[in-house]
């Protein structure tokens, strides 16, 4: 039987290592959303201590970017909307437009799926 669960993938980020418990809660809710939201886990990239305002600087971040473009997952699940980027608005929007691009939907625990296909949808966050 074939499974019918979207390919998703999770990210986590924090800033600081002094975080501890932050990548094991983002993980327990992500993994209840996907539960919840029909999503198969994949796998998952993770980037600890690093600037979410230069994501040229988290390798994962960066993976995730290239993986995506690759048509490798339909969706990335992450805790929240400020765990993908701290970077301005401008900055940010380079990176949902490749997801837009690649169909890859952007969803988080806090307020479900952000929506690329009008500005309230991507300001709602």
């Amino acid at each position: 039987m074939r499974d019918l669960r979207i390919p998703a993938v999770r990210y986590i980020w924090m800033s600081t290592e002094k975080q501890e418990d932050s990548p094991a809660r983002q993980w327990g809710e992500i993994e209840r959303m996907a539960a919840k939201g029909g999503y198969l886990i994949l796998c998952w990239y993770e980037d600890h201590g690093l600037t979410g305002t230069e994501s040229l600087n988290r390798p994962e971040f960066q993976r995730l970017l290239k993986d995506a473009a690759a048509g490798k997952f339909r969706a990335v699940l992450m805790y929240e909307q400020s765990r993908f980027s701290r970077e301005d608005a401008l900055d940010a929007m380079m990176h949902w437009r490749l997801f837009r691009d690649a169909s890859v939907k952007l969803a988080n625990f806090q307020r479900s799926e952000i929506r690329f296909n009008d500005l309230a949808g991507l300001i709602r966050q």
